[in-house]
């Protein structure tokens, strides 16, 4: 079923994080490049298809759908990587939390809209979004190590290797062997102590 469908990828998407999506994707050389065969691309097109009609249907119903169908919807976009899509059911999945910012929900909606937007090239915004998801109170130590290392990554995307140094400086601060935060530590006071 749908639900099942949606529920899938959520749990698929609950360890993304931008260490997966920062380095941007190398096409294979010009001739390597082989055609997808005709049934896979009309699986896709009717894939595309079953979400516009399901978006359709959102629409007709107005903005007032439940959280977990906006955000699951988006993480479904992100998967297929529809990013207007997917920010705008995070941002409306968003709408429903309402002004709970200490809510669990809210930390997932502003993570997956930090992932969105630099998956989108704007890690400027991306910022902004771990920021307000690191605002969050009540949150346990790994939900706020895994929001500061994208934050980090954000800001070294955005060129801000400072403010990078410093975030990534918390993560180590909390647990030294977190990712691979002491490789990002080193090749950062390289290039900002030259």
């Amino acid at each position: 079923s749908f639900d099942e469908m949606m529920i899938d990828l959520d749990e698929e998407l609950v360890e993304s994080t931008l260490e997966k999506t920062a380095a941007p994707v190398q096409p294979p050389p010009a001739s390597k490049v082989i055609a997808a065969p005709a049934s896979d691309l009309a699986t896709a097109g009717a894939l595309s298809d079953v979400f516009d009609e399901f978006k359709k249907g959102m629409e007709d119903d107005g903005d007032s759908g439940d959280y977990e169908t906006h955000y699951n919807l988006g993480i479904a976009f992100k998967e297929m990587g529809l990013m207007e899509e997917a920010i705008g059911e995070f941002q409306k999945a968003l709408k429903t939390v309402g002004s709970d910012v200490a809510s669990e929900e809210f930390v997932k909606c502003c993570n997956m809209l930090g992932l969105c937007f630099v998956d989108k090239g704007l890690p400027q915004v991306a910022v902004k979004w771990f920021a307000r998801g690191l605002a969050s109170p009540g949150r346990n130590e790994e939900t706020y190590q895994a929001l500061r290392y994208d934050l980090g990554c954000a800001h070294e995307m955005a060129g801000n290797e400072k403010a990078a140094l410093e975030t990534f400086l918390d993560v180590y601060g909390v647990n030294i062997n977190y990712r691979d935060v002491s490789e990002k530590i080193e090749s950062l006071k390289n290039r900002i102590h030259g």
